[in-house]
């Protein structure tokens, strides 16, 4: 699967931001705003009203705890939702405040549903190129929504995620490459990120070493050329320990990263702490 947006004249397609109840990353709504722009597209703002939740307050025992939990009051539906829609409302003029400055088109929508279905639901109806947005930082089990958000959205192509100490946006666009028939996909999609910026391309070749890295390094040249905008680098996976893979990666201090989701750098099946620990900028992960 390769990254691909919708330009804002098509029919189709959107960089569709989810606003979750709780906390959200101002990285999360630079990188939407930067693949807009990059893409030509319009920003779909997708704010969810989780059913779960909701469902909660109807208990008798549901209480609300305040910060610092001293505090705990009954909490009803109505509340509840009241509360919902003030922080949402919030969050969401932020979002379209930062689009208006950047000329970057928007709409948003209300959806009461499970997250993962309401996302589904919108990408099917904005049409079958879209890039979802997650706006608050990942966590260190997220391993098992990103699977499921990239399996279940047929009409997604790519799932820009942020870590809590995500803050960079400025710096290299950094390609993880562990495949090389996974290049030239990625690098059109890099290529797009930095036009308007005369910014840096940097392949990071993730490999065992060895005979295995020359391997790569001699297909990539092949696939850049006579970009004079590209650097490669090479990170060695041969211990196979990911906290080191993900520190490898911070130290080039990009302000942007696209990897394929499943593989040594982001692995489907283990944590993901190291990772969101690391992660300095946003991630476009990609099948």
């Amino acid at each position: 699967m390769i990254a691909h947006v919708a330009e804002a004249g098509e029919a189709s397609g959107r960089v569709v931001v989810r606003l979750a109840q709780g906390s959200f990353s101002p990285a999360a709504f630079a990188a939407a705003i930067r693949i807009a722009r990059a893409f030509n597209s319009a920003i779909e703002c997708l704010i969810v009203e989780d059913v779960e939740v909701l469902a909660t307050a109807r208990f008798p025992f549901a209480r609300e705890v305040r910060a610092g939990g001293r505090q705990a009051r009954p909490i009803t539906v109505a509340a509840l939702e009241q509360d919902m829609r003030l922080q949402s409302a919030a969050i969401e003029r932020r979002l379209s405040s930062l689009a208006a400055a950047a000329e970057v088109p928007i709409r948003s929508r209300i959806v009461r549903d499970e997250p993962a279905r309401a996302l589904a639901a919108t990408c099917a109806d904005c049409g079958p190129w879209n890039v979802v947005v997650l706006a608050e930082p990942f966590g260190a089990q997220s391993a098992v929504l990103f699977d499921e958000l990239l399996i279940s959205i047929a009409d997604a192509t790519g799932l820009v995620v942020v870590g809590p100490r995500s803050h960079r946006a400025a710096g290299p666009v950094i390609l993880a490459i562990e495949d090389a028939e996974a290049l030239p996909g990625m690098l059109r999609v890099g290529e797009r990120l930095i036009e308007d910026t005369d910014g840096r391309l940097m392949l990071a070749l993730i490999s065992s070493g060895g005979e295995a890295h020359h391997w790569l390094e001699a297909q990539a040249r092949l696939v850049i050329g006579d970009r004079q905008f590209v650097d490669i680098v090479g990170i060695d996976a041969s211990l196979g320990d990911s906290r080191v893979i993900a520190e490898s990666l911070r130290r080039l201090r990009g302000g942007f990263m696209i990897a394929r989701f499943g593989g040594i750098a982001v692995p489907a099946t283990e944590r993901l702490g190291p990772l969101g620990a690391a992660l300095e900028c946003p991630l476009l992960l990609v099948r």
